[in-house]
């Protein structure tokens, strides 16, 4: 949140909503001075110390896209931790779990336990002077932190100067507050992470100082404690005067590395090391989970007393095989409580018998405890994590498969491994990047950078290879923050769309298709259940549904609804409606979902690709037009009852009034996915698709406008129940409205008068303003959101607050993420599928250098520094005149 003259000045500068100049481009090629790695080693995290609370919020997060961990020094003991997790480890009741933690005990060790952390640098008395006042004002709440528990001012008089001192201490100190009224406030500052005061939270008595001024360097470490992630790498180095740790997990296999060896200056030149796996499940009624109908009970984990002779026979091998004790009825209650055959081959169990575990490998294993290996005189340590799931008949083969991981993992020196795993990341890495800075705006140019590198990291870490989609509500970081376990999290084990989805919209534009693939793989695995559950659902309604597919808004691992969202003890329900109004017939997502996957044909053309994931589509639209075979007095198709998100909801399905007729989410969503339909290749797809497609979209009726403006729907209901801005889905997600195509002063007037404003978690509003060519909006949320807080008590910067789900919680930066994407490359969607370069970013306040993706295999990499064209690259070359530059001149 900029100050008032800021804005009126930016507003001036780009010409009201963001005036366009275009500029015909043959720019010839140049090197980049900037990459991916470069880019993503600006952002690297650095503590001086582990002291933090010991319940996993004072991690640094690793993944290799399958293989997930939280790494932490415990303050308390010195300990290195790791808490383990895999994309594929589901509990009996198909609950998302840690495989396991892990403790490494160090003799040196990494922090002496009670040690205080490392004291500010001495300020420099004339601090003050860098920072200028703004009375009458408090600062923005978005990025408020805490000063150290125990700073206090000395007295009133000298309290600015020791908080400007104070403030320079502190690397993301851009400001601070004072209350001169409150008495518990006087002497404490509240600090601020942005430079600027926020105009709408006037405070009497309040003083706000900004910075003015660059602080000063901070001092070199003193050697004492370093704890470094390394995102070119992704690898957490842990330095201390004895140690030099390392961890990281193989970026294209399931292990978890821990190296270490004496440091250069270090005492002793050998150490000792004692590894021990922390169980934690037992057998318990489990906490986890939301909607269950009858009680679901956790059970423990399994430590192999005596690991067979080969790769584990010295290790810690624990595992937990669902069914090993019974109640493994979630799947079958689930089925039997939605009518769902049971006997289908097609549709197996995927819980049952479900095996996930581990292997600590490395060290020698303790005879009287199978839980700890150790060694003692060592001048190096290769200390190994081994993951492995799997569902299997017997253990016994679950131990072979984790066996020939262990063994895989043993045949490559660490040496060969470490450097195939940093040449693997900075491939990843040099795929795309976003690099902004500026002159006068500094902070808040850096906060979008590091933050477009911490967020597409945590996509990288936990999507390129995984089972199933980055969760929405704690990711794969979840830890004991609430004292609940370090499997807890709100919202439980379902997979909501709205909330899944926004990650991946990032990867065609950064080239992350393996990102992109894996979730589409989750939802094909899914297919044969959502269509099974689609045809038994409207099987006794007026409108039976005998073929096709509508993935429901919220929905289990295996496409049907949770238990208690369908409705307990009701397995046929009238109308085919759940009992959860909220997601009642909210079936958007499959929309979404195939045009997804129709996008990633037209950006890369990959047959095979297209081929494996087109029969989600097809069935998707199918589901549609069967799910609303009825005609108007006009003859075009009358979608009703239906629902338009969350927000429109409907609570009887008899009546028009209480139930949405036609609402634009569903009209414009069918309308971009069967004009893609229809331009496929003839090749892939039949005559008499193309003839039901053609009535299909023909037979839509038109996107309700009204008074100038997008409509929700037709008619719906005069209550919303949530404040998702239902009638801007035809701009995002799809893509009917924006930039480059007509009547976008209409979609510009329904975001104007649009009814939830809103800037945080799964709000929208960020990327429809870089779609509309709202640039200064575009910019000015962009900023708010990239200065945002951590999540409530946690550590690493790049983790977003609650919000509307649970901390970590996804969506917050990813949407920053896609509306800067946006702000850089547009596509116009024409029969060139052309592009727009800069189309909403403000050149006149930030500088950016970008390499991102567009349609039909197009590589773009330019620069635009103080409003002017630095270079321009467009691979392949053919493709520059399908490109245009808008507000960065020559």
């Amino acid at each position: 949140e900029l100050c008032y003259r800021t804005m009126l000045a930016l507003r001036w500068m780009v010409g009201g909503a963001g005036a366009l100049t275009a500029l015909s481009v043959a720019v010839s090629a140049v090197t980049p001075s900037t990459s991916g790695v470069g880019t993503a080693a600006g952002s690297n995290v650095v503590w001086f110390d582990p002291v933090w609370a010991s319940d996993g919020t004072g991690q640094m997060p690793l993944g290799n896209g399958d293989v997930t961990a939280s790494v932490w020094v415990d303050q308390d003991t010195g300990d290195l931790m790791t808490l383990n997790g895999k994309s594929d480890a589901f509990d009996e009741n198909s609950q998302p779990v840690k495989v396991g933690v892990v403790r490494v005990t160090f003799d040196p060790p990494l922090w002496t336990p009670g040690a205080a952390p490392p004291p500010p640098p001495s300020p420099d008395p004339n601090a003050l002077a860098r920072f200028e006042v703004h009375p009458g004002l408090i600062g923005n709440q978005q990025s408020e932190f805490k000063a150290p528990a125990a700073f206090k001012c000395s007295n009133a008089s000298a309290c600015p100067a020791e908080s400007a001192a104070l403030c320079d201490s502190i690397e993301e100190c851009q400001g601070f507050a004072l209350n001169s009224q409150v008495s518990s406030w006087t002497l404490v500052p509240e600090l601020f992470g942005v430079a600027t005061p926020d105009p709408t939270r006037p405070g009497p008595g309040w003083t706000q100082w900004q910075r003015i001024q660059p602080a000063p360097p901070l001092p070199p470490w003193n050697g004492a404690f370093r704890q470094t992630l390394d995102l070119p790498t992704a690898t957490v180095t842990i330095e201390t005067k004895e140690l030099t740790v390392r961890v990281y997990i193989n970026a294209t296999s399931p292990v978890l590395r821990i190296t270490a060896i004496p440091s250069a200056n270090a005492t002793n030149s050998t150490f000792s090391v004692k590894a021990a796996l922390e169980p934690y499940r037992k057998h318990q009624r489990t906490t986890l989970g939301r909607g269950f109908c009858s009680p679901r009970y956790e059970q423990p984990d399994t430590v192999v007393a005596t690991p067979p002779p080969g790769p584990l026979e010295h290790a810690v091998v624990w595992y937990h095989w669902n069914g090993q004790h019974g109640n493994a009825t979630y799947f079958n209650d689930t089925m039997a409580g939605q009518n769902m055959p049971l006997d289908d081959p097609d549709l197996p169990d995927m819980f049952f018998h479900r095996a996930f575990g581990g292997a600590i490998i490395g060290l020698t294993r303790d005879p009287t405890d199978p839980t700890v290996v150790s060694g003692t005189g060592l001048s190096s340590l290769n200390l190994a994590t081994v993951l492995h799931v799997d569902q299997v008949d017997d253990t016994s083969t679950w131990m072979a498969g984790l066996a020939a991981a262990a063994a895989l993992s043993a045949a490559m020196s660490p040496e060969t491994e470490r450097i195939a795993h940093e040449q693997e990341w900075a491939t990843v890495w040099n795929r795309s990047y976003v690099s902004v800075t500026s002159s006068n705006e500094a902070t808040s140019a850096k906060q979008v950078t590091d933050h477009c590198n911490w967020d597409r990291f945590l996509n990288l870490a936990q999507g390129r290879s995984a089972f199933a989609p980055i969760k929405f509500n704690g990711q794969a970081y979840n830890c004991n923050n609430t004292g609940k376990g370090w499997d807890a999290r709100d919202w439980g084990a379902d997979y909501w769309w709205q909330n899944t989805r926004q990650p991946y919209y990032n990867s065609l534009a950064e080239g992350d298709l393996d990102v992109l693939h894996s979730m589409f793989d989750f939802y094909l695995r899914m297919l044969p259940y959502v269509e099974e559950r689609t045809k038994v659902q409207f099987r006794n309604t007026s409108t039976p549904i005998t073929a096709g597919a509508l993935y429901e808004e919220t929905c289990t691992q295996f496409g049907l609804y949770n238990e208690g969202d369908w409705g307990c003890g009701s397995p046929t329900r009238k109308y085919g409606a759940s009992s959860n109004t909220y997601i009642r017939f909210h079936f958007t997502g499959s929309l979404e979902l195939s045009l997804m996957l129709l996008d990633d044909w037209v950006w890369n053309g990959d047959e095979e690709a297209l081929r494996k994931y087109l029969p989600i589509a097809v069935a998707v639209v199918e589901g549609f037009r069967q799910r609303f075979p009825n005609r108007d007095a006009h003859g075009k198709i009358d979608m009703w009852p239906a629902q338009a998100l969350e927000t429109w909801q409907c609570p009887d399905p008899t009546s028009r009034s209480a139930c949405p007729t036609n609402p634009s989410t569903d009209i414009s969503g069918l309308q971009a996915v069967l004009s893609r339909l229809l331009a496929l290749p003839a090749s892939m797809v039949s005559p008499s698709q193309v003839t039901a497609w053609t009535a299909q979209l023909t037979s839509l009726p038109p996107i309700p406008v009204g008074g100038g403006r997008i409509l929700p729907a037709g008619t719906h209901e005069g209550k919303p129940h949530n404040s998702e801005n239902t009638e801007l889905y035809p701009v995002h997600p799809f893509r009917v409205f924006m930039l480059g195509k007509p009547d976008l002063d209409v979609a510009q007037e329904t975001y104007r008068l649009r009814p939830h404003p809103c800037n945080d978690g799964w709000c929208q509003d960020v990327i429809d303003a870089a779609m509309l060519n709202l640039t200064v909006e575009a910019y000015l949320q962009v900023a708010q959101r990239a200065a945002a807080k951590p999540a409530d008590g946690f550590r690493f910067p790049g983790f977003a607050a609650h919000y509307q789900d649970y901390e970590p919680s996804l969506d917050h930066f990813a949407f920053m993420r896609t509306a800067v994407n946006y702000m850089l490359l547009s596509p116009v969607e024409d029969a060139a599928q052309s592009l727009l370069i800069f189309p909403t970013f403000p050149t006149t306040v930030w500088d950016v250098a970008f390499k991102l993706h567009g349609p039909l295999g197009t590589t773009i990499e330019g620069s635009c520094k103080g409003g002017k064209l630095e270079y321009l690259n467009v691979d392949p070359p053919g493709r520059l005149a399908d490109v245009t530059v808008l507000n960065c001149h020559r």
